[in-house]
């Protein structure tokens, strides 16, 4: 999309950590420090439980925010999520 292009229709959420996710990534930061060289994985999972027939796929941004004080940042920048026949993400997620 480019400076001139006309919006795009949207939809967006704002979704929080369960109480156990909230503990999971505090056990990572812990685990992680600043001066750690240990490797991070971070699994980020969308799922469509609709889309409009015949709809190949859609954009998707996600961002995150870890403390108020830095705000958000991205982790996915307009990437392509494929649909399968049955408006599904994916082939093997429901």
């Amino acid at each position: 999309m480019g400076l001139f292009s006309w919006p795009q229709p949207a939809t967006e959420y704002v979704l929080r950590l369960t109480e156990d996710s909230q503990q999971a990534l505090r056990e990572l930061q812990k685990s992680v420090g600043p001066s750690s060289t240990s490797a991070v994985d971070l699994d980020v999972r969308v799922a469509l439980k609709s889309a409009p027939k015949g709809m190949a796929s859609t954009k998707v941004w996600v961002d995150v925010m870890l403390r108020n004080e830095q705000g958000y940042f991205s982790l996915i920048d307009g990437g392509t999520l494929p649909l399968n026949g049955s408006n599904v993400f994916g082939s093997n997620h429901a």
